[in-house]
């Protein structure tokens, strides 16, 4: 993403073939030439994609603002494309350029799930030139589960590789979640020109299973709910599994959706109309559970949607 002249986002070319995400976010590009831009970094691009800045010494080097590299991860990218949008949008009006590295592809974490750790090795190695070649300070991705398999898996299944043990352990050190990241930017005064409209809705936040057992993310997702004027409120059992888990709602369809109804229930009795959540998986399980109950009243919306609304 590039900031022309007059501060309108762009998008810049590429020779591979766009995805969903890359798509929409040309559309949006397009759009916004029409209106006020937000700031943003301009990047320039290699023919293969990955960011590059003119005279860096290193390719973990901190620059004058610190860059975040967005890693969409599957769902989102090909699925929820609105959802790397939205992070964007929040961290560039909070002042942190944001690039997308084209060389990035999966996490790995279903091939490690069906028993094939070289696979994700292999996409591992590929994820971390991506990054490296990117030079970003951060990495952050909207995927729980991407989160854990970079941030945790990465550096035990590639520490048997003595020239990539020190590089990955770089990178994992870099990743973080987007809520996580953005509530301490806040607080150590790292986003002054980070402001929310008043959200005057009553709104619930279901847990992720990866997000608060793999990461120990809890805190930091209500606490920008509540920044942004939210009236949240707790449900029951707030960190119960949806039911999704992957691969595990297409192999056990009828305990994935006797899961999914005790955690409907659950959002049912805080009579919120909004449902937060920061899980790609978690968003495409309780949408579905809602669409079929034909419960109108309630929306179920990513965090980072949430909070880009209220700019």
């Amino acid at each position: 993403m590039q900031v022309n002249k007059e501060g309108k986002h762009e998008i810049s070319q590429e020779t591979a073939p766009e995805s969903k995400a890359q798509g929409k976010a040309k559309g949006i590009a397009e759009k916004e030439k029409a209106g006020d831009g937000t700031e943003g970094a301009a990047v320039s691009r290699t023919e293969a994609g990955a960011e590059k800045e003119v005279g860096s010494k290193s390719k973990w080097e901190s620059k004058a603002r610190p860059r975040v590299g967005l890693f969409a991860g599957c769902v989102t990218d090909f699925i929820y494309p609105e959802i790397g949008i939205a992070i964007v949008k929040v961290l560039e009006r909070a002042g942190f350029p944001v690039v997308f590295p084209q060389g990035q592809t999966c996490c790995g974490f279903p091939a490690l799930q069906m028993g094939a750790p070289e696979v994700m090795a292999e996409v591992a190695r590929k994820n971390l030139a991506a990054f490296e070649d990117a030079g970003v300070d951060y990495i952050l991705t909207p995927c729980p589960t991407c989160t854990h398999a970079m941030k945790n898996i990465y550096p035990e299944l590639l520490a048997g590789d003595p020239a990539l043990q020190a590089r990955t352990a770089a990178m994992a050190a870099r990743v973080h979640d987007f809520a996580e990241f953005l509530y301490r930017q806040i607080k150590d005064g790292n986003a002054p020109g980070l402001r929310f409209k008043k959200l005057n809705k009553r709104v619930t936040y279901h847990d992720s299973c990866h997000l608060k057992r793999s990461l120990g993310v809890t805190l930091e997702p209500r606490e920008l709910l509540r920044i942004a004027g939210a009236d949240l409120v707790e449900m029951p059992y707030a960190d119960r599994c949806c039911g999704f888990g992957g691969s595990y709602s297409l192999k056990y369809p009828e305990l994935s959706a006797q899961i999914l109804d005790q955690k409907l229930d659950c959002i049912r009795e805080t009579g919120a109309e909004l449902v937060a959540v920061e899980c790609p998986g978690c968003l495409m399980q309780l949408r579905k559970g809602l669409a079929e109950r034909g419960e109108k009243a309630v929306e179920v919306r990513f965090l980072a949607e949430i909070l880009a609304d209220q700019l």
